[in-house]
């Protein structure tokens, strides 16, 4: 394997994007694939299989953990929208004081729980 003129214009789009790729280095990964393939053939294909299997993996979790932010999202606002008919209940029933202190208390771990949760999601950035 050699540097062809792909490999050259990938190496050059990559150091112009900043991600430190040049095509020294881009030669040097060659050479050393070149030696690898000479010691264990097949050692190339391995670890492009391996690459492929990662990413498949990262962007699987990446979907499994968008699905269950929306859940989490879906689910609170139910929670908020059956705590509303029920202090709406309450309020119908000739027990506004009561409704307002379920909605109120109810809203309020709601908000506690929501903000607790972007504060965690921040400080693990």
């Amino acid at each position: 394997m050699t540097a062809s003129e792909p490999e050259t214009a990938v190496a050059t789009a990559a150091t112009e994007n900043g991600t430190g790729a040049t095509p020294a280095l881009l030669n040097d990964i060659i050479s050393r694939a070149e030696a690898w393939e000479k010691i264990k053939p097949g050692t190339l294909d391995r670890v492009i299989t391996l690459i492929v299997e990662a990413e498949q993996r990262d962007n699987k979790q990446y979907w499994a953990e968008f699905w269950l932010r929306a859940a989490g999202m879906v689910s609170g606002l139910v929670f908020v929208l059956l705590l509303c008919l029920l202090a709406k209940y309450f309020v119908d029933k000739g027990a506004p004081t009561q409704a307002a202190a379920l909605f109120g208390v109810g809203a309020g771990s709601m908000l506690t729980a929501f903000v607790t949760q972007h504060v965690r999601g921040r400080k693990e950035r």
